[in-house]
C-alpha cells in the first residue's frame, strides 16, 4: 500500500504510515497545538526584559488522527526549524499507530519599550513627561529601542512622532555639548603627559563626536573628541 499524504497550504501537513486504518477515536488536535506550543518554549532563549509569545497554526478539524498513548507521542524539530518568527514543529506518534504531522508555529518576541505618549516635533528636547513605557513586538525590529528613560533623556528629536510610536536610535540625536565659535578647553596627551588649552570650536557636536578646533595661542587647528560639554580631548 502506497504512503497517504495530506497537504494543509504551505506549511501544514500530516501523513500516515502504510497499513495504517482509520480509528473511531481521533487525537485532540488542540491538545497537537499546545505540545507544539510546549515544544518551542523549552527550547527558545527568553529575551532580557521581554517575554516571548507563542502561539500554533490552527489545524483543519477535519484531520483525523488516530488516538495515541500519551507516552508515544513526540515533538521534534524539523529540518530549518528555529525559536524565532515563522518556524514548524512535527509531532509523530510511535504506538498504537504511527503518524506525523507539521504544525506551524509563530514566535514574537515582546519587550518592554519607551514609545511616545503624545506627537513629538523635530527638535523637540526628550523629558519624563514625553515617553512611556509599553510592551511592544521588537521581533523583526533593526532600528534598536530603549528601555528606560534615563537611556533617550535630553535628547533631541531628528523627526516628528506620533501618539504611541517607538522611541529608536534612528529618531534621536544628543543634545550638542559644544556649538560652533564656542570657547572650548583643549586637552592634549603627549604620552604621559597631559597639557590644558584654550581653544575655539569651529563646528557643532554631542559627546562622543570628533570636530575641529583652533588652539587660541598657535592657530593651529586639530581634530578632537567632545569629551563633556566645553571640553575636548586629543592625542599628540
Amino acid at each position: 500500500m502506497n504512503t497517504k499524504f495530506l497537504v494543509l497550504g504551505l506549511s501544514l501537513y500530516i501523513y500516515s504510515l502504510p497499513g495504517q486504518s482509520q480509528q473511531a477515536e481521533s487525537v485532540d488536535l488542540d491538545n497537537l497545538r499546545a505540545l507544539a506550543e510546549h515544544f518551542v518554549a523549552n527550547h527558545a532563549q527568553k529575551p532580557a526584559g521581554g517575554r516571548l509569545a507563542i502561539e500554533a497554526g490552527s489545524i483543519d478539524q477535519r484531520i483525523q488522527l488516530s488516538a495515541c498513548s500519551p507516552t508515544k507521542l513526540e515533538a521534534f524539530a524539523p529540518a530549518g526549524f528555529r525559536t524565532n518568527g515563522n518556524t514548524t514543529v512535527g509531532i509523530r506518534c510511535h504506538h498504537p499507530v504511527q503518524w506525523v504531522i507539521y504544525i506551524p508555529v509563530k514566535v514574537r518576541t515582546l519587550s518592554k519599550v519607551l514609545v511616545a505618549t503624545k506627537a513629538l516635533l523635530r527638535g523637540q528636547r526628550i523629558t519624563a513627561a514625553d515617553v512611556m513605557i509599553s510592551e511592544w513586538d521588537v521581533s523583526n525590529n533593526t532600528r534598536g529601542y530603549y528601555q528606560e528613560f534615563a537611556e533617550v533623556e535630553g535628547m533631541i528629536l531628528r523627526r516628528p512622532m506620533k501618539a504611541g510610536a517607538l522611541i529608536h536610535g534612528a529618531a534621536l540625536n544628543n543634545p550638542l555639548a559644544i556649538k560652533r565659535g564656542q570657547y572650548v578647553t583643549i586637552i592634549a596627551t603627549i604620552g604621559a603627559l597631559t597639557v590644558r588649552m584654550k581653544g575655539t570650536a569651529l563646528s557643532n557636536g554631542a559627546e562622543g563626536d570628533l570636530i575641529r578646533v583652533k588652539n587660541q595661542k598657535t592657530e593651529k587647528v586639530l581634530e578632537a573628541q567632545i569629551s563633556a560639554p566645553g571640553e575636548v580631548r586629543v592625542n599628540l
